[in-house]
């Protein structure tokens, strides 16, 4: 089967490396039409600019490829949806797989409320998603519980739209022994400490406040301490977390800038327990993020909100530990059971690493990708 991955996607960004590596590994003959270009959703004239740009050079570098059965485009497609959908129709005759990975709509309208659901700008968001929805031929979607929101929302069948989860990948995720930081300055520090790790871009859906609020709770444990990985400087969200911190004189919490996604790894690996998310809004309710797939892939016990999404792959007590959601208490008494009961927790990260090795690498999700597209082809 060969396959072209077309768009202006970011090769390195998890969701894209874990399907094409998936593809890859199962012996999928891929072509790579791709022009990286960073999304920018305001309309100036640099950022038409250097979409223009980018245009020329995909129907440039299109030119040169052979007959294939597929054309996926990437995430984020919605900027090179159009072009996509061209070429799989008019110049290649082929289906055109479309990975949305977010709903636009849903991230600004309900998620980061930055656009008023009632206004012009939201309205148009949604006949653009709707559009690129129905003349997809193929839409893929994260969990199920997402699958279902396209479904509904957009009124496209369920039978156009294929459940891939995220995973994670086993090159850039994988279990070290902590003693091999001891040499490592960065990575040895709070030795002996009982680390509660939370990675993320400080985004609505993430819950935030929750695990401060879960820090200022067990702040008394002095054995315990909160590294809160991927501030970046002037986002609203980290500003208010440090003034958090300051008010409270939480000596608990170490604060550390984004970091790039091959130390991320060591991060994992020397704490005793990885965080979720939190929020309760209608997004979070329906996503695995990527930091529970890197937490498990790198044995590590993750303790995050109950969700429906959540529950489509993990047991409660068994290969994961669940929170209410948006409860600092409740995250915080989770917390503490796995400090007092750290066989437990050993062996919850023992499971969680298993389910992921059965489920959730690359190799197994390309699998699955490739016999539905094949299944597809043929039916």
């Amino acid at each position: 089967m060969k396959v072209c991955l077309f768009g202006f996607y970011n090769p390195n960004y998890p969701r894209n490396r874990i399907l094409v590596k998936g593809l890859y590994n199962n012996g999928v003959e891929l072509y790579e039409i791709n022009e990286p270009l960073k999304p920018n959703y305001i309309l100036t004239f640099h950022n038409l600019k250097s979409l223009l740009f980018a245009t020329f050079k995909l129907i440039k570098k299109s030119f040169n490829l052979p007959k294939v059965d597929y054309i996926i485009n990437l995430y984020p497609g919605f900027n090179s949806f159009f072009l996509a959908k061209f070429f799989s129709k008019y110049i290649f005759h082929t289906p055109l797989v479309y990975d949305p990975f977010i709903s636009l709509y849903n991230t600004w309208v309900n998620d980061y409320k930055i656009l008023n659901r009632d206004s012009i700008s939201s309205v148009l968001l949604r006949v653009f998603e709707k559009i690129t929805f129905d003349k997809s031929d193929i839409l893929l979607a994260d969990t199920y519980h997402h699958k279902y929101y396209f479904s509904e929302e957009y009124k496209i069948p369920l039978s156009k739209i294929f459940n891939i989860f995220i995973g994670a990948d086993s090159q850039k995720f994988f279990p070290i022994d902590p003693k091999n930081f001891a040499l490592n300055e960065k990575f040895s520090k709070n030795k002996g400490k009982f680390i509660v790790s939370f990675i993320g871009g400080f985004i609505p859906l993430q819950g935030i406040d929750f695990i401060l609020d879960a820090a200022r709770i067990l702040n008394p444990y002095k054995d315990i301490i909160f590294e809160i990985i991927g501030g970046i400087k002037g986002n609203l969200l980290f500003e208010k977390a440090k003034k958090f911190k300051k008010i409270h004189q939480l000596n608990n919490i170490i604060f550390y800038n984004f970091q790039p996604l091959d130390e991320l790894k060591y991060f994992i690996n020397r704490s005793d327990i990885q965080l979720g998310i939190f929020g309760e809004s209608f997004k979070s309710k329906i996503v695995i993020p990527n930091k529970v797939f890197q937490a498990i892939a790198c044995k590590k016990t993750v303790i995050t909100a109950k969700t429906p999404a959540i529950k489509e792959l993990f047991t409660d007590g068994k290969d994961i530990i669940l929170s209410k959601p948006k409860s600092g208490k409740s995250l915080a008494s989770k917390i503490l059971f796995l400090y007092e009961n750290q066989n437990l927790r050993l062996k919850i990260a023992q499971n969680g690493f298993y389910t992921y090795k059965n489920l959730l690498t690359p190799k197994i999700l390309g699998l699955n990708f490739k016999f539905f597209l094949e299944s597809n082809l043929n039916a």
